[in-house]
């Protein structure tokens, strides 16, 4: 079964590629690509719904010392998120998101043209940093993970109290991380647009 499930997905996303080479080819617009966007969401989604009923699974079999190891994995990556996202000041930050924005784009059609790098440059500086508000979202997914695994419940009540709880942290909640999320995500995708439609025969072909 697990097979067959990764087999459907694989084809799934393949006809996602296909029907974005399409929308690129007829000149790709805003509206598709929100489209293309919400279609990725709903796949991704049910992506993270299935490990997190394995993480509800699993998590309750470790022992002491594995949880122990598995919180300092956490605390660690914790640490490097916010040396990496927060502590950088507003100019290090922009020029972080431009640098990723062009590796991104880079990887997708190859090298940009200096009046597609000026492009992104600009789309970065707009960009807000949901940084801060991320963090606290993993610090509260960890403790809450902490504190039912140090329960004294059986490992079936575990498992069903970190399904339910693992479930709120699929999608983002309504709030200040949804709304800067919502903004960043219609910045990226107008900048897409003007990539795409910017694009030379050879960058194209690249894609």
């Amino acid at each position: 079964m697990l097979h067959l499930h990764r087999t459907i997905q694989s084809k799934q996303y393949a006809g996602w590629l296909q029907a974005l080479q399409g929308d690129v080819a007829s000149g790709l617009t805003e509206q598709q690509l929100q489209q293309r966007i919400d279609e990725m969401e709903v796949f991704w989604l049910s992506i993270a719904r299935k490990l997190n009923n394995e993480m509800a699974y699993l998590l309750p079999l470790l022992d002491a010392e594995q949880q122990e190891e598995l919180f300092i994995y956490l605390e660690d990556s914790n640490e490097e998120y916010r040396e990496t996202y927060i502590e950088p000041d507003t100019n290090e930050r922009i020029d972080a998101y431009a640098a990723r924005l062009v590796d991104t784009f880079e990887n997708w059609i190859g090298e940009l043209t200096d009046e597609q790098q000026l492009t992104v440059e600009q789309a970065a500086g707009e960009l807000i940093s949901t940084a801060e508000l991320r963090l606290q979202r993993r610090l509260e997914w960890q403790q809450g993970i902490g504190q039912i695994l140090a329960s004294n419940a059986t490992h079936y009540d575990k498992s069903e109290r970190l399904q339910l709880f693992l479930s709120g942290f699929v999608k983002e909640p309504d709030g200040p991380l949804q709304e800067a999320s919502k903004i960043n995500q219609q910045i990226i995708i107008r900048l897409t647009v003007q990539i795409a439609q910017s694009m030379s025969d050879e960058q194209k072909q690249y894609f």
